[in-house]
């Protein structure tokens, strides 16, 4: 509608509308990050994932490299077997760079 003075009717008539011609009436109101983020109790800080793994960190014996730390090796006591089998599965090259068959 393009009446004049139109939507200053409507507003006095319904002071509670909420939408008017497809458009809210409602006033935007910006909220701070710890008032919209505030039950989130970590964030910007580490995160411990699943499995005991801490920042995302993975057993890399799978993918043909011996783990370097032991909270996130599955097998630490044979992680070299573990990463010498990977290597072969994947036909990458061993430490003194022969093919694995």
């Amino acid at each position: 509608f393009s009446e004049p003075g139109y939507a200053k009717k409507i507003n006095t008539l319904f002071p509670n509308l909420t939408w008017l011609d497809n458009q809210s009436r409602k006033k935007y109101k910006a909220k701070g990050r710890d008032e919209a983020y505030g039950a989130v109790k970590t964030m910007g800080g580490d995160v411990a994932a699943v499995d005991g793994m801490f920042k995302n960190e993975s057993c890399s014996c799978i993918e043909g490299n011996p783990c370097l730390d032991p909270s996130t090796c599955k097998d630490w006591a044979n992680r070299h077997k573990v990463a010498e089998e990977a290597r072969k599965r994947k036909g990458l090259r061993d430490d003194s760079g022969k093919l694995c068959n």
